[in-house]
């Protein structure tokens, strides 16, 4: 068990399950994932303070054909002093990209150039124009 001081971005996800709360917690020994159902319990938002760690260990998932290795750190506390709202960037970065793997198909995970397939029904072909247009992707 170590205590550290770091940052904790809380993120709302609206799952087909319901709503729940995920986290990325930002130390100076590095950047760990937080799920804990004791996050429902907070809004949205970056918290500062000393979060006690009990287990740093990998944790993995399948998603849409794909499978997700990330590192997860335990709380076995945390005593929080301030909350700031989440940036654009920062929400888009605590949100899991199972969207993206879906929309795009076999073409996930998405190249420098992306060429899509215009046989593929017109909405769906829309809706990877408007993502990979909020994504910085430029078309020729």
């Amino acid at each position: 068990m170590i205590t550290l001081p770091g940052q904790l971005a809380i993120k709302t996800i609206h799952g087909r399950n319901g709503d729940f709360n995920v986290g990325r917690l930002a130390t100076s020994i590095g950047e760990f994932v937080i799920k804990n159902a004791e996050l429902d319990q907070y809004r949205e938002g970056k918290y500062e303070g000393d979060f006690v760690i009990t287990e740093i260990r990998p944790s993995t998932y399948n998603t849409s054909g794909r499978m997700v290795i990330e590192i997860r750190a335990h709380l076995g506390g945390m005593t929080l002093s301030n909350i700031d709202h989440l940036s654009r960037d920062e929400a888009n970065r605590l949100s899991p990209q199972e969207v993206d793997a879906t929309l795009f198909g076999a073409l996930w995970p998405l190249g420098e150039i992306v060429k899509l397939d215009a046989t593929v029904d017109r909405r769906l072909l829309r809706q990877q124009r408007d993502r990979l247009g909020a994504l910085g992707y430029e078309f020729a």
